[in-house]
C-alpha cells in the first residue's frame, strides 16, 4: 500500500508541476493564443484515448500500465527538459509535449483508478479511497508552488526536468506494489497474430469498451453516481477554476486573495479525507454523499454571493470538507459496486464524465461571466448542483446505498489441555 500512495502522488505532483510548467512555456514565447491551444493539445488526445484505454486496463495488467506510462511521461519530461535548455523551445515542440502527456495520461487514469481493487479487499475500499483523496489533494497542493519556486529561481527547464524525476520516482514506487489476482475472468485480449492489419484490433477494443459501457448503462446504480458526478463537476469546474481569478479581480481581493481561497478549498478537501481515514465502513453512505454535494451547492453559491474576503474563505473552506467527503464515499462505492472485470471500463467513464463536464463548464463559465459577472457563475453553479442532488435524491436505491463493512478478524481458539481421566 505504501508503494502506491507514494508513486499516486509522485504522480499527481509531477502532474501539476508538468500543467504550470508548460503553461508558462507558451507564455514566454509570445504568441497569441498559444496558451489555450496548448492545453486544448493535451485534452483532446486524452478524451479520444479514454475511449478505448478501460478495456484496456481490463485486460491487461493496470500495474504494468502505470509504469509504462509513467516512464513515457517522464521521457517526454527530459526531452521537453533539453529542448529548453538548448533554446530549441518552439510552439510546435510544445504542442508535440502536449500531445504525447495527454495520449499517456489517457492511458494512466483508468488503469490508475482501477488499482486498488488489486492491492486491497472490497471492505477496506471506504480507506482506500479516504486514502486516494487525502494523496490526491496534497499533491495538487503542493505542485503549484513547487513549479512556481522551480520556474522562478531556475526557469522552466528546472520545472520540466523536476516533473521527469517525480515521474521516474512514481514509476520506482509503483514497482514495488503486489497485486493479488484478478478478481473475476480477464475479458477476452485481441491476439497479434489474429490481426492482420491496425484495423480489427481497433475494432475489437472498441467493442470492448461498448460493451463495458453497456454494463454502466444497464446498472441504474452506477448509472446514478455517474449522473450526480457529472452535475456536480458540471457546476463547480468552471467556477472555481477559471472564476476564483475573474471574482477575486471584481471584489478586489487581489491574486494573494484567489491563492486563499484554492489554499482554504484544498484544505478543506484534505480534512475531508483524512477524517474518513479513520473511518472503516461509512454506515450510510448514500445519504453522506447527497449531504456533502448538498453542501457543496450551497457554499460555492455562497462564494458568489459574500464580498468579505473572510467569509468567502470560510465557504471555500466548507466547499473543499463537501468535496473531500463526496470525492472520497463515491470513489468508494464505484469501486464496490463495480463489476471485477469491468472495473477500469468504469474509471474510463469516470474521467470522461469529469473531462466532458469540465470542458462544458468552462465554456458556460466564461459566457455567464461576460454577460452578467463572475459571482453570477457561482450562484448558477450551486444552483445546478443543487437541482442534481434533489433529483438523485428521488431515488430510494441511491439513497440507501451502503459500503461493505469490514470482515471481523477470526479469534485464535484458545488450546486448553484436556483433564486428565483416570484409568478406573
Amino acid at each position: 500500500m505504501t508503494g502506491w500512495v507514494v508513486g499516486f502522488g509522485c504522480s499527481v505532483l509531477a502532474d501539476q508541476v508538468f500543467f504550470l510548467s508548460l503553461a508558462w512555456a507558451a507564455v514566454s514565447l509570445g504568441v497569441p493564443g498559444l496558451v489555450g491551444l496548448v492545453l486544448a493539445a493535451a485534452s483532446v488526445p486524452r478524451i479520444l484515448v479514454l475511449l478505448v484505454s478501460g478495456a484496456v486496463a481490463d485486460a491487461r495488467s493496470p500495474k504494468r500500465i502505470i509504469i509504462g506510462t509513467d516512464s513515457g511521461r517522464a521521457l517526454v519530461m527530459a526531452v521537453a527538459a533539453a529542448a529548453v535548455l538548448m533554446g530549441d523551445l518552439n510552439a510546435w515542440v510544445l504542442l508535440g509535449v502536449a500531445v504525447a502527456v495527454g495520449t499517456l495520461d489517457g492511458f494512466f487514469l483508468p488503469a490508475v483508478g482501477a488499482l486498488p481493487v488489486r492491492i486491497a479487499p472490497p471492505e477496506l475500499m471506504g480507506r482506500v479511497s479516504a486514502l486516494r483523496t487525502v494523496t490526491q489533494r496534497v499533491g495538487m497542493l503542493g505542485g503549484g508552488p513547487l513549479a512556481g519556486w522551480l520556474i522562478h529561481l531556475f526557469g522552466p527547464s528546472a520545472a520540466f526536468a523536476g516533473s521527469a524525476v517525480l515521474f521516474a520516482l512514481s514509476v520506482g514506487s509503483l514497482a514495488l506494489v503486489t497485486l493479488a489476482p484478478r478478481p473475476g475472468p480477464a475479458p477476452a485480449v485481441p491476439d497479434r497474430a489474429s490481426t492482420s492489419s491496425p484495423r480489427p484490433l481497433l475494432a475489437r477494443a472498441w467493442a470492448e469498451t461498448a460493451a463495458g459501457f453497456q454494463v454502466v448503462r444497464g446498472n441504474r446504480v452506477l448509472a446514478g453516481l455517474l449522473l450526480l458526478i457529472g452535475g456536480m463537476n458540471l457546476g463547480f469546474a468552471g467556477p472555481f477554476t477559471a472564476g476564483i481569478p475573474l471574482l477575486a479581480a471584481a471584489h478586489g481581493w487581489g491574486a494573494g486573495g484567489a491563492g486563499l481561497l484554492v489554499g482554504a478549498f484544498g484544505a478543506g478537501a484534505a480534512a475531508g479525507g483524512l477524517g474518513l481515514l479513520a473511518v472503516r465502513h461509512v454506515a450510510h453512505a448514500g445519504w453522506v454523499q447527497l449531504v456533502a454535494v448538498a453542501s457543496m451547492g450551497l457554499t460555492l453559491a455562497a462564494v458568489g454571493v459574500v464580498s468579505h474576503l473572510g467569509v468567502a474563505l470560510a465557504a471555500a473552506l466548507v466547499l473543499g470538507l463537501g468535496s473531500g467527503v463526496f470525492g472520497t464515499v463515491v470513489y468508494g462505492l464505484l469501486l464496490n459496486l463495480s463489476p471485477a472485470a469491468d472495473v477500469g471500463r468504469v474509471m474510463a467513464l469516470l474521467s470522461l464524465t469529469l473531462e466532458g463536464t469540465a470542458a462544458l463548464s468552462f465554456v458556460a463559465t466564461s459566457a455567464v461571466t461576460t454577460s452578467r459577472s463572475a459571482g453570477a457563475s457561482f450562484i448558477l453553479g450551486g444552483l445546478l448542483i443543487l437541482a442534481t442532488t434533489l433529483a438523485v435524491a428521488t431515488r430510494p436505491h441511491l439513497c440507501q446505498l451502503r459500503t461493505e463493512r469490514p470482515k471481523p478478524i477470526p479469534e485464535t481458539p484458545v488450546l486448553r489441555p484436556e483433564p486428565a481421566h483416570s484409568s478406573r
